[in-house]
């Protein structure tokens, strides 16, 4: 293989390992996201069933 050759291939797969950790930032990215989600809707039921046990205890 001429050196011309193997620089283009080391240029291909440079570009290509570039293109897969874009990727693998991307979904990682989103799967906090849909994790933070869920965090909230918990954190939220949390609240919101700590304020009725308190209305319902200050109630009586």
């Amino acid at each position: 293989m001429a050196r011309t050759e193997a620089v283009a291939a080391i240029d291909r797969n440079s570009e290509r390992v570039q293109e897969l950790a874009g990727r693998m930032n991307r979904s990682e990215g989103k799967g906090a996201g849909m994790h933070a989600g869920r965090a909230y809707l918990v954190d939220g039921a949390g609240v919101l069933g700590t304020v009725i046990a308190i209305y319902l205890a200050v109630s009586k």
